[in-house]
C-alpha cells in the first residue's frame, strides 16, 4: 500500500518533468527553425559587429538592428550549439528572414574586406550575370542555375512572376551595392531582391489602385525602361501603353522583339521586318497585352512612371532622332508614318545589311569555336 501511495506522488512528479522536458526541447528546437519577425522591413542590411565583442553584446546588436527580435534566444542558441567564442568581428549582409543558425554561420565569417558593383537600369540577368563574372565576383553558371531553380519563395512579390529560366528577370534591382568579400551568388541575389522589396513596397499600394499585379507593373515598367531614352520622355511612353492595352491594341514594341531575339541568340541594332515575324511570347506584334514578364530590370524612375503615366490620347511615338533621343508622340497613323519617315531617313544606308551581316558572322565565328 504505500509503495502504491508513493508511485501515486512520483507519476504526476514525472509526468509534469516530461511535460516540460518536452516543452524545453520545443523551445531550444525552434531557437534555430523559426524566423524573426523583429522588422517589418525583411531587406538585408549590412551589421557592424565591432572587435571584441561577446554573444551578449552581438545579440545586442541584432536586436537593435532589427534582424532578431529575442536576444536571450540568440545567447542560448549560441550557448547550446557552441557558437560562443567563434563570432568574429566584421560588417555582415543580415535579414530578418534569416534562420538563427543562418545568422550565427554568417557571424564566424569575419566578413571586414568590402567591394562594390554596380548594376544600371535597364540590364537583363544575362547581362547582370555577365557583369559580376566581369568583376570576378560570381560563377556565372551557378549564378544562372539559381535564377531559375533557386528556392526564394519567401520573397512574396515573385508569385505571380513567370515560372522557368525567367523567373527573376526584372525583379533584381538595378542599383550599387557593397558587398563583403567572398559574398556568394546565393547572397548576392537575395541582397538584389531585397533592394527590389525595399523600393517597390512605396508603390503596391498605387498599383492595387490601378488592379494591376506587381508582375504587369514591372513587365510595363521594363518596357518603358527600354524604350523611353529621356527622363522627361517616361510618362509618356507609359501613356502610350496604357491607352493602346485600354484599345486593345498590340502594343507593337520593338524592345520586345530585341528581347525575343536575343533569347535565341540574335543582337540587333536595327530590326527588318522578318525579325517582327520571331515565333515568342515577348513578340508584342503578336500576341495581345503585356508581354508574361518583365525584359530587363527597371529603375525606380520607370517603375513610378507605370503606375503614374501622363493623361494624354497619345497611341503611337517614334524615335525621331538617336543623336538626342528625342521621341514623337501622335495620336493618329498619319501623323505617326511621317515620324517614322523621318526617323528611317535618319538610318545611314546599308545599315540593317551591315548589322545583318555582322550577326552572320558572330554565328559563323560560335559554329567554329563549338566545333573546336
Amino acid at each position: 500500500m504505500k509503495t502504491l501511495k508513493k508511485w501515486l506522488i512520483i507519476l504526476p512528479i514525472l509526468l509534469i518533468l516530461s511535460v516540460g522536458a518536452t516543452i524545453a526541447l520545443r523551445y531550444v528546437f525552434n531557437l534555430d527553425l523559426s524566423k524573426s519577425h523583429a522588422s517589418q522591413d525583411n531587406h538585408t542590411k549590412m551589421v557592424v559587429i565591432p572587435e571584441g565583442s561577446s554573444t551578449r553584446d552581438i545579440a545586442e546588436i541584432l536586436v537593435v538592428e532589427g534582424i532578431i527580435d529575442d536576444a536571450f534566444k540568440f545567447r542560448l542558441f549560441s550557448k547550446l550549439n557552441e557558437y560562443d567564442g567563434k563570432f568574429l568581428a566584421g560588417e555582415y549582409p543580415l535579414a530578418p528572414t534569416m534562420s538563427t543558425s543562418e545568422i550565427a554561420d554568417m557571424l564566424c565569417l569575419g566578413l571586414t574586406e568590402q567591394t562594390s558593383f554596380t548594376i544600371p537600369e535597364g540590364y537583363t540577368i544575362n547581362q547582370i550575370a555577365d557583369t559580376l563574372y566581369n568583376q570576378g565576383l560570381i560563377d556565372k553558371d551557378i549564378f544562372l542555375d539559381l535564377t531559375v531553380n533557386g528556392d526564394y519563395s519567401e520573397y512574396s512579390f515573385l508569385e505571380g512572376a513567370v515560372e522557368g529560366e525567367h523567373h527573376l528577370e526584372g525583379y533584381l534591382f538595378p542599383e550599387t551595392y557593397t558587398i563583403p568579400v567572398g559574398a556568394d551568388e546565393d547572397m548576392i541575389i537575395r541582397m538584389m531582391l531585397d533592394q527590389f522589396q525595399s523600393v517597390y513596397s512605396q508603390y503596391e499600394k498605387r498599383a492595387d489602385e490601378l488592379n494591376m499585379t506587381t508582375n504587369e507593373v514591372i513587365s510595363m515598367a521594363s518596357l518603358i525602361e527600354k524604350e523611353a531614352i529621356l527622363d522627361g520622355d517616361r510618362a509618356l511612353v507609359s501613356s502610350v501603353i496604357h491607352n493602346r492595352l485600354k484599345e486593345g491594341m498590340p502594343l507593337q514594341i520593338d524592345a520586345t522583339i530585341h528581347y525575343a531575339l536575343e533569347l535565341i541568340g540574335m543582337n540587333r541594332q536595327y530590326l527588318t521586318y522578318d525579325d517582327l515575324e520571331v515565333d515568342s511570347p515577348y513578340n508584342t506584334y503578336k500576341i495581345e497585352g503585356l508581354p508574361p514578364g518583365p525584359i530587363a530590370s527597371p529603375g525606380e524612375a520607370c517603375i513610378k512612371a507605370a503606375l503614374y503615366p501622363e493623361n494624354t490620347e497619345f497611341i503611337y511615338y517614334v524615335l525621331v532622332d538617336d543623336s538626342e533621343a528625342a521621341m514623337a508622340f501622335s495620336t493618329n497613323y498619319e501623323d505617326f508614318m511621317t515620324d517614322v519617315e523621318h526617323w528611317a531617313s535618319t538610318i545611314p544606308e546599308g545599315a540593317e545589311e551591315a548589322d545583318q551581316q555582322a550577326w552572320e558572322e558572330a554565328q559563323q565565328a560560335q559554329e567554329g569555336g563549338d566545333e573546336g
